[in-house]
């Protein structure tokens, strides 16, 4: 089972829902949307697959525990989901790192084709001479640096 199913698989649906949307009621399928004003109940939940969905055509909100998570709290998905996985006690596990000799084979073929240079500088913004000036260590660096402050879901 992967991490995202694991959460999902821990939830209560009915018990997160509830905290979240006022007068909940899991027995009745439509209940106020969250997320604008709702005269009448538009908001469908599914207490089975934790999958949610607003029939209001000024709203359309839709999808699963994580999505509506990340919506309701105004959160990155990422965030939602270490939020999420720490509420419940999941351990976040971290990705595996790339070999570096890997990493400088795919970043040295990536310069020698015209498209992997194109992206590098129309996609990424870099210049011919930073592109030249991009040391192995520097690469190694930056990204020691990047996986130290940031989650892999992030």
């Amino acid at each position: 089972m992967d991490f995202i199913a694991t959460i999902k698989a821990r939830l209560n649906y009915a018990d997160f829902y509830n905290k979240y949307i006022e007068k909940f009621d899991p027995a009745n399928r439509l209940n106020s949307c969250p997320f604008h004003t709702d005269d009448h109940p538009s908001f469908d939940v599914n207490i089975e697959s934790g999958l949610y969905n607003c029939f209001a055509a000024n709203c359309g909100a839709h999808g699963d525990v994580i999505t509506f998570y990340s919506a309701i709290n105004s959160v990155s998905r990422g965030q939602a989901i270490q939020s999420l996985a720490k509420e419940l006690g999941i351990e976040i596990p971290h990705k595996q790192t790339i070999d570096p000799d890997l990493a400088d084979m795919f970043y040295a073929r990536l310069l020698e084709h015209k498209d992997g240079l194109a992206f590098l500088q129309e996609r990424r913004g870099l210049t011919p001479t930073t592109i030249k000036s991009f040391r192995r260590s520097e690469e190694r660096r930056v990204g020691k640096e990047c996986r130290s402050r940031w989650s892999p879901y992030h």
